[in-house]
């Protein structure tokens, strides 16, 4: 007879997922994921505690993550995330991997406390564009977003 914990024989194996408080504990592969995804949604929270989202880019510098705001044309008001966050600070950046066969799926949730600064020191320029080549060198976003993670939840199918 098969524990309640074991899968039927033959049935797909049973799906793997956890969660640590820093970006350091990550395991490799939900690191990997991190470092291969190049946007993520950003989730913040609305006045009224409804969420928004947005797609965004972002790098991983030390134990934070960060995303630009930069010079692509906006609608000329403030962005409702950078409002949200100087009122909440709570955030969610979901990072995902998607694939027609199912067991390539993976994901992380990143819940963190976020921070808007002005101007981009050069540790952040650099990784911009190592990581998205659009960004020139010389490119400083005008604004930026630190994520500094307090629970990192992921799934992956294996």
């Amino acid at each position: 007879m098969r524990s309640v914990d074991e899968p039927p024989q033959g049935s797909q194996p049973l799906m793997a997922g956890g969660g640590v408080r820093a970006l350091g504990d990550l395991p490799e592969p939900v690191r990997a994921l991190l470092a291969r995804e190049r946007r993520g949604v950003m989730t913040t929270l609305n006045p009224d505690g409804s969420g928004h989202s947005v797609p965004v880019v972002f790098v991983v510098i030390g134990d934070e993550i960060v995303s630009p705001i930069d010079n692509k044309p906006k609608s000329g008001r403030k962005l409702q995330r950078l409002s949200n966050i100087e009122r909440d600070d709570r955030v969610t950046l979901l990072v995902d991997h998607w694939d027609e066969d199912w067991t390539r799926l993976a994901w992380v949730m990143v819940r963190a406390h976020a921070a808007v600064d002005a101007g981009a020191p050069h540790e952040l320029t650099t990784a911009l564009h190592a990581r998205y080549p659009q960004y020139t060198p010389d490119e400083q976003p005008d604004t930026w977003i630190r994520m500094r993670p307090a629970k990192l939840t992921w799934w992956t199918w294996e």
